[in-house]
């Protein structure tokens, strides 16, 4: 992910990006993967939402899933 933000995504800003992270079932593990997460990540806003239930039943208790996306210029 680090090398996407730095080379796909890179449109000269600091934060060409959104950092969103999902869990199941464990909040306590998800916030301590946020953690370890923001620690490579310094500076960037991290999101954080339990799966929806739909997903959670396919994957099951203790999932951790992390993901950017990449922000759109404002329309003005």
């Amino acid at each position: 992910m680090k090398r996407d933000i730095e080379t796909r995504f890179s449109d000269g800003s600091e934060q060409p990006v959104h950092l969103e992270m999902a869990y199941t079932f464990d909040r306590e593990a998800a916030e301590s993967f946020k953690a370890e997460v923001a620690e490579q990540f310094p500076g960037y806003d991290i999101h954080i939402d339990p799966l929806s239930l739909s997903v959670s039943c396919h994957i099951g208790p203790g999932a951790l899933a992390v993901a950017c996306s990449k922000k759109l210029p404002e329309l003005k």
